[in-house]
């Protein structure tokens, strides 16, 4: 979740704002470096053919500058990342939004997947609390099921984009290059970014950058919620000390490190 980092592109002007421990820097994102040259390389999954990667982000109840982040990430991905196809996941109180209307527009026109979802669980939240006001971080906790429902209902091709293993990243990233679902390896849940350490998870995560095997995410959903509920939702970080809490002594597997490292 970014608080004070700023990011700038050539490609157009966006000012993003970052983190509130230590600096996150996703500028890099998809690409890992070759220490020897400076090249830009991925990891390949050769078991499978090439789909284009889903990307999925949420937006609920966030103030302006969570819309103006996410402009600056479909830019970069549209123009940087030609095999990502992005999805954004929206609360049903954000729909009417005149600003937010224009961005669901160009998201449409640009080929993106908008899908309209309220928290299965939205009324544990008090209308006056943190959690309500930043409900669309607990999102992800979701993700699984809204590509489900997008794949009953013919919204997304399976034989075109990978549905089984997503990316979930928040709303202020930037695409620098492509990557696509032969970019990373497949998890058993999840692969997600480390917090302090690189390259190591340990007890600690950042959940900014999950790539998420779909069948698992959801058949960890209902006890993962129930374990929300049992803490009365007081995590730190919200969903990610929630996610850090509840995985920790499963097989959560740290993402390479030019997806989501905090430098």
């Amino acid at each position: 979740m970014l608080t004070c980092l700023i990011i700038s592109m050539r490609q157009f002007d966006a000012l993003l704002a970052c983190n509130r421990s230590s600096l996150i820097l996703l500028a890099l994102l998809g690409a890992e470096i070759n220490r020897i040259d400076g090249k830009l390389t991925f990891p390949r999954n050769h078991t499978q053919s090439c789909k284009s990667m889903l990307w999925t982000t949420c937006l609920a109840g966030q103030p302006t500058r969570y819309v103006e982040m996410l402009e600056a990430a479909l830019q970069s991905a549209f123009s940087n990342a030609p095999s990502v196809l992005p999805l954004v996941i929206v609360d049903p109180s954000f729909v009417n939004e005149t600003r937010v209307q224009k961005l669901f527009d160009n998201i449409r026109y640009r080929g993106g997947i908008l899908a309209v979802h309220e928290l299965t669980f939205v009324d544990d939240f008090d209308v006056n609390s943190h959690q309500y006001t930043v409900r669309g971080t607990y999102m992800r906790l979701e993700i699984g099921l809204v590509i489900e429902d997008l794949v009953k209902q013919g919204k997304l091709d399976p034989s075109k984009v990978d549905v089984e293993y997503v990316l979930y990243a928040d709303t202020d990233v930037l695409f620098l290059q492509d990557i696509n679902s032969c970019s990373l390896h497949n998890p058993s849940i999840a692969l997600i970014g480390p917090e302090f350490i690189r390259g190591q998870l340990g007890d600690q995560a950042n959940a900014g950058v999950i790539y998420i095997n779909v069948t698992a995410w959801n058949r960890h959903h209902s006890a993962i919620i129930e374990h929300g509920r049992s803490g009365k939702w007081e995590h730190v970080a919200l969903d990610q000390g929630l996610i850090k809490s509840y995985y920790r002594n499963l097989n959560l597997e740290a993402l390479p490190d030019g997806f989501n490292w905090k430098g």
